[in-house]
């Protein structure tokens, strides 16, 4: 979808589909892995699928989230506030905007003014990528040469090795991993090896 041709098509589009639809999906995926036994259970959302995160982790169903250029101003389009979803937010989030993405998702910014309020607060992690195009975790740097797939040569070891969130998330966890298929199955809290 290139929102730059077709940004008139997004709004109408999009507010067809309000997180009261979304939510038994979300529900529905929650309970069959806690009827395996998973209960340590996080999100990882990038642009809109923050939104959805947000809304996940106000249901406090979740351990903690990731939000890759996270476009959870979407909000407003539904008559509500991104701040005021992220009032609701239950547990620690890692805010991982593109530079151009909304000021108040960045270090510094309002929702970790919110964030640092809450018991959790000083698990959560704070990361601009200000040389990130909004989009760089799925399509990579394009002006890159070569291009770069950035979610695993920047994303995956930054968020693997760095942060507390992460260690709170594996801390007892039984991890499943099914990309690339198959390479990391096993109820250790042994990371993956590269």
């Amino acid at each position: 979808f290139d929102l730059g041709a077709r940004g008139a098509d997004f709004g109408p589009w999009v507010t067809q589909i309000p997180w009261s639809t979304i939510e038994p999906q979300v529900d529905a995926i929650l309970a069959d892995l806690n009827g395996r036994g998973i209960t340590k259970i996080g999100h990882l959302g990038t642009c809109w699928g923050a939104w959805a995160g947000f809304h996940t982790a106000a249901s406090g169903k979740l351990s903690c989230g990731v939000n890759c250029h996270p476009s959870v101003q979407l909000e407003g389009m539904f008559g509500g506030s991104d701040l005021a979803l992220a009032e609701t937010v239950k547990c620690p989030q890692m805010m991982l905007p593109a530079g151009g993405d909304n000021d108040n998702t960045k270090p510094g910014g309002e929702m970790q003014a919110i964030f640092d309020k809450q018991p959790w607060g000083s698990d959560c992690v704070y990361q601009e990528f200000p040389e990130m195009e909004h989009g760089w975790v799925p399509r990579g740097v394009r002006l890159a040469s070569p291009p770069l797939n950035c979610f695993h040569t920047g994303f995956l070891p930054y968020m693997w090795g760095r942060t507390t969130l992460m260690r709170r998330l594996r801390k007892g966890s039984r991890w499943r991993w099914s990309w690339p298929r198959d390479s990391f199955r096993s109820t250790s809290s042994t990371p993956p090896s590269s």
